[in-house]
């Protein structure tokens, strides 16, 4: 079973960003609420935006510069032939 996770880390050492939540991935642990048509809505940023839930937010610190690191563990075949990418982020202000 393929398992796939979203981490928050620095731009400088690549170490976990602390946050209020102290959440610092998401992922099926995370209990991510699906959208009514079955698509998932993630938010990354300082301030939740009200039309995401909480379980759908990783926290970053403002005016500190972060990666996104994207990971499959166990991936199908897709995936392992490079023919799966995740869908582009989507910036809102």
């Amino acid at each position: 079973m393929e398992t796939r996770s979203v981490t928050e880390v620095d731009s400088t050492h690549y170490e976990v960003v602390p946050n209020p939540l102290g959440r610092y991935a998401l992922n099926r642990q995370s209990r991510v609420q699906r959208n009514a048509d079955g698509s998932v809505t993630l938010a990354f940023g300082p301030v939740r935006p009200d039309s995401v839930p909480e379980s759908n937010w990783l926290p970053t610190q403002p005016d500190t510069n972060y990666n996104l690191m994207f990971r499959l563990y166990g991936p199908a075949a897709g995936a392992v032939a490079e023919q799966y990418f995740p869908p582009p982020l989507v910036g809102q202000r």
